[in-house]
This record gives structure tokens, sequence and C-alpha cells, in this order.
């Protein structure tokens, strides 16, 4: 799986491989079909929140936002942490969750795809 979430971060918008990180995505998962109601997971932030792991919340932020960086960033932490992304008081948000997971790729819906496999195999770990 880690290997399959380096390919996801590596990929660019345009990138033909996106149909195929989508596949694999499905053959990782073992689910019926990567294309959900909502869409391909690697280019519909809907449909890559179904990979998020029942029970975990999610953070999107657009690249450059908080430190400049040029990709997008995602980061899904569980629920029970009870973590609340309070920028307000010194928090770095999403950055503080605890037992949080990150995804960072070139679109969004890319790093939501990774942050969430990087959390479904937490979650399996634990």
């Amino acid at each position: 799986m880690n290997d399959l979430i380096e390919r996801i971060e590596a990929a660019t918008p345009e990138s033909a491989e996106r149909e195929e990180l989508g596949v694999a995505i499905n053959e990782a998962l073992d689910i019926a079909s990567y294309i959900t109601d909502d869409g391909d997971p690697t280019q519909s932030i809907d449909a890559a929140l179904t990979l998020v792991p029942e029970g975990w919340r999610f953070g999107i932020e657009q690249a450059g936002s908080y430190d400049g960086s040029l990709k997008d960033e995602a980061w899904c932490w569980p629920y029970e942490s009870n973590f609340d992304p309070d920028w307000q008081n010194g928090q770095q948000g999403y950055r503080d969750a605890p037992d949080g997971t990150q995804g960072f790729a070139a679109t969004p819906a890319l790093a939501l795809c990774a942050a969430a496999l990087r959390a479904r195999l937490y979650h399996e770990q634990r």
C-alpha cells in the first residue's frame, strides 16, 4: 500500500496514470469498483471521501495556503481524539492532529486519497 501512496503523491493533475491509480486503489482495498456515484477518487474530492475510514475526520488545504508548499495537503485523524484544528489558539491546524495521517499531492483529491489510505493503514495496525 505504501508504494501506491507514493504513486498517488507523485501523480500530476494531467497524469494518464490516474485511471491506473483508481484501479490500484480498488485492488488494494478489495472493493467492487473504484468509481463511485461521486466519481473517481483520484479526480473527485467527494469520491476520495469514501476512502476515509469510518469514524475519522479529514481536512484539506490548498497549496501555498500555510507554508508556501506547491502541493495540496490533506489530513485524516480519528474522531475519538476530540481534536479540533483551532488556528486561533496557536495550533497549526490539522498538522497538530494526534494520530493524524497526511497526504501531499498535486490536487486536493489525490492528497485526500493518500491521507485516507495512510489512515486505513494506521487503523489496521491499531
